[in-house]
């Protein structure tokens, strides 16, 4: 794809020097060319995630990083408009607060979900398994709106799901999405 995208670009330097009145013909094809390219990204799937696109999820989803996780699941899909994250974890930690931020997932707003808390996040991946469960877990804005921005929200939205497996242990999906 970035094949085409380079010589889509050559063509427009080459026909706009050469005919300037071809400029919005040009325009419209590299549109479509850029629309065709963002159309045909493919989901980053896997499950075993690299250091990379661990340390990608920990950023964007705020998970705590003093805490031990094992990564089971990372899905990552790059839209037009649109990003979106899946991961799933198992985190080891003393208490369920302690697996977020707490400026960006305050524990009382956790609240007890019977299906999947909204977490479409990577349904086609088999590992990706919140429906049917119950969960503890919640939406939230990151970052959280300011008192003064009502009337421009954040853009990110974090839902997450969290199964306590005892011994200190939890599973967690945690689906992030850029609008």
């Amino acid at each position: 794809m970035e094949y085409f995208i380079q010589i889509a670009f050559k063509i427009f330097l080459g026909m706009t020097l050469a005919f300037p009145q071809a400029l919005n013909v040009v325009n419209h094809l590299a549109a479509a060319l850029l629309l065709l390219a963002s159309s045909t990204n493919r989901p980053i799937t896997t499950t075993q995630p690299s250091p990379k696109q661990i340390q990608a999820a920990l950023d964007k989803m705020h998970i705590n990083p003093d805490i031990n996780i094992k990564a089971a699941g990372y899905h990552y899909q790059a839209g037009f408009k649109e990003n979106s994250s899946a991961f799933k974890f198992i985190a080891y930690a003393d208490h369920v607060e302690d697996i977020f931020s707490r400026t960006y997932v305050p524990p009382d707003r956790l609240t007890l979900c019977e299906s999947s808390c909204g977490l479409q996040g990577a349904a086609d991946e088999r590992w990706w398994d919140p429906g049917g469960k119950t969960l503890l877990g919640g939406e939230f804005w990151v970052p959280p709106p300011l008192p003064n921005e009502s009337n421009h929200p954040p853009t990110n939205i974090l839902r997450i799901g969290i199964i306590d497996n005892g011994k200190r242990s939890f599973t967690v999906y945690a689906y992030w999405l850029h609008l």
